[in-house]
């Protein structure tokens, strides 16, 4: 029984972990990412109705986020992960900037320090000491104007591959 659970497990995972590495647009949640994917990664965009973002610092002065239900508010999400063979434990590397805007915005121009207007953070998931971990991003740019998203964080961990973001949204 136990191992029919592990197999069934493993099965799952490797069902939904399998994909191709994007060079091309790729829609995602009515929104078209038009920053190129690297090869071997895949890149996501998805778009949380009336949710929120709430981040916290825990007792070790880390950082953590949840996403809550909150009528009025949306969460953005942009992830850059490794495609990777999910026989090797620990393989897998992804950077997901998240953040959250009222669900009424038209047009966003944010700049410099106001980008924390957004609680934006960048989450870093690897088996690497040192890098993985949540971020707030205290500066960079967010305009959204015509459909058209991009944002612009800085270099927070060396080796951090997001820096750039473009999404149109429809």
């Amino acid at each position: 029984m136990k191992k029919s659970i592990i197999t069934a497990g493993a099965i799952a995972f490797i069902l939904f972990s399998c994909s191709t590495g994007k060079n091309t647009i790729q829609s995602f949640d009515n929104a078209t990412i038009t920053n190129n994917c690297t090869e071997n990664y895949d890149c996501t965009f998805e778009v949380q109705k009336d949710k929120s973002l709430v981040v916290k610092t825990d007792d070790t002065g880390h950082n953590y986020f949840n996403v809550i239900d909150t009528p009025g508010k949306t969460v953005l999400k942009y992830s850059y992960k490794s495609i990777t063979d999910p026989r090797i434990q620990d393989a897998g590397y992804t950077e997901t900037i998240t953040f959250e805007i009222d669900n009424s915005t038209k047009d966003l121009n944010l700049t410099g320090k106001d980008i924390r207007k957004t609680k934006m953070v960048l989450n870093i998931a690897c088996f690497c000491k040192g890098k993985a971990g949540v971020r707030k991003i205290e500066e960079g740019t967010l305009t959204f104007k015509n459909n058209k998203l991009h944002i612009e964080i800085p270099e927070l961990v060396e080796g951090q591959v997001t820096r750039v973001v473009d999404v149109v949204v429809r």
